[in-house]
């Protein structure tokens, strides 16, 4: 963890390694590498370092530069590299990354590649006062959606990725979490979106967003929910049911809770407007 000075309000504050010096900022391919013998420049921790200098500006209101540059300059810098052509993919979400040479895309599409954005393009958009970054995380999350959800009758997300049987049986524990991460940062944004009175402020984006995550939520209670003899309840890596137990049951409940809070986030929501959309 490296910590930079910020306000008096703020002595220190612990932040993922967002050095952005030469071990952290990729002179070649551009792009946050936190790994400085690592050639492999990729989106989840591009997505992760601009959503947290978004989040971070926000939260603070007055930090101190970064590197010599302001929070959301790194931010749009950071926002400018993910949008070069090869890291979406056809459908509009998130590849993994770029290989060595920085033009070979490489790397499968997983869910939190894309959903780590969301919320840290809402809240560039309150920031700069420019909706186009609210834009495009709605078009971001009706991708994913569509590229992970939309094949399914259930219309329930799959890691589609992982392959296996049923699709999206991740063998790997960190994929059974990714799920999971997408849902809560599409919370996040659902959030901004139907704030009024702001660039980021989108009533039909929050309204799909919101019908959204409850889905999610009900199919993950009446589908994937287990009650345990000492009367806990686990979630599984399957939204859409049945309940399976695998050898990481930690990561793919947690994963779980992410949907639940998710889902408490947009009933909040949907209670303030007025109405809940659910079973």
């Amino acid at each position: 963890m490296n910590k930079f000075t910020l306000t008096t309000s703020f002595p220190l504050i612990p932040f993922p390694s967002l050095s952005l010096s030469s071990s952290g900022w990729n002179a070649t391919c551009g792009g946050v590498n936190w790994w400085s013998n690592n050639a492999y420049v990729n989106t989840i921790t591009n997505g992760l370092a601009f959503t947290g200098l978004v989040s971070l500006q926000r939260v603070t209101g007055s930090v101190a530069p970064l590197q010599g540059k302001p929070l959301l300059d790194w931010a749009e810098l950071i926002w400018k590299w993910a949008n070069q052509p090869g890291l979406l993919n056809s459908d509009g979400v998130f590849i993994d990354g770029f290989g060595k040479d920085c033009i070979t895309p490489g790397g499968a599409p997983w869910t939190y590649n894309t959903g780590i954005w969301l919320d840290g393009l809402t809240g560039l958009s309150i920031a700069l006062n420019n909706a186009s970054y609210s834009d495009a995380a709605f078009t971001l999350a009706k991708n994913s959606a569509l590229f992970f959800a939309g094949g399914n009758e259930d219309g329930v997300l799959r890691e589609v990725s992982c392959g296996g049987t049923p699709v999206g049986n991740c063998t790997g524990a960190d994929g059974r979490e990714f799920k999971g991460v997408f849902v809560r940062h599409l919370a996040y944004a659902m959030r901004d979106w139907a704030a009024t009175g702001t660039a980021a402020s989108n009533a039909e984006a929050a309204a799909w967003a919101r019908q959204w995550v409850i889905k999610h939520l009900d199919s993950l209670l009446q589908n994937d929910a287990s009650v345990t003899s000492g009367g806990s309840v686990l979630f599984g890596q399957f939204y859409q049911g049945p309940f399976q137990e695998d050898n990481t049951m930690w990561i793919s409940h947690s994963a779980g809770n992410d949907i639940v809070l998710a889902g408490l986030e947009a009933l909040m929501v949907a209670k303030e407007e007025g109405g809940y959309v659910g079973k």
